[in-house]
């Protein structure tokens, strides 16, 4: 099983928004989900979320995108993994889609027809120490989003224009 960290996830309190755009040193654009909670490129490829009580109240959660999700799950429930969640759509709002899509093409990243309404699959699985895993398997499109490389200044501006564009519509 080949996987790579796409995104954490840690709960949301009072002043963790401004702790984390200390932190990074970015402003934290809101994320188009059903909640959305502040978040910002934390690393190559790699989103931080910063909202709620961390995934359905468990606490911080670390994400990785991988090519089979039913093999990664297997393997990890091999390795004393407990299954929580499984099969969990990540989806785009209907409301949003259009201006996501439109965005997509817009900033470079690809062909607006190419874009669906889901993000990819979600199982989240609890590893041995009590610690929540994601394991994402990715639209084709949405393997843009995370991949691999050094944070440029295009990624830095790209990140800016996310954030300006998405919260004037949320």
């Amino acid at each position: 099983m080949k996987a790579r960290l796409i995104a954490c996830t840690v709960p949301g309190a009072a002043g963790s928004k401004d702790f984390y755009e200390a932190l990074l040193g970015v402003k934290l654009g809101t994320a188009v989900a059903r909640d959305p909670w502040p978040y910002a490129w934390a690393s190559a490829g790699v989103k931080l979320t910063v909202g709620g009580e961390g995934w359905a109240g468990y606490g911080p959660m670390l994400s990785f995108a991988v090519d089979a999700l039913d093999e990664a799950t297997q393997t990890l429930m091999a390795a004393g993994g407990e299954v929580l969640q499984e099969g969990l759509q990540m989806t785009v709002p209907p409301d949003l889609f259009e201006a996501y899509a439109a965005r997509y093409e817009e900033v470079g990243l690809g062909v607006a027809a190419s874009v669906t309404d889901r993000l990819g699959t979600l199982t989240v699985i609890r590893d041995p120490g009590g610690s929540l895993i994601g394991l994402v398997q990715l639209e084709p499109y949405a393997e843009v989003f995370f991949e691999a490389g050094q944070l440029s200044s295009r990624d830095l501006n790209l990140h800016s224009a996310e954030v300006s564009f998405w919260n004037a519509r949320i």
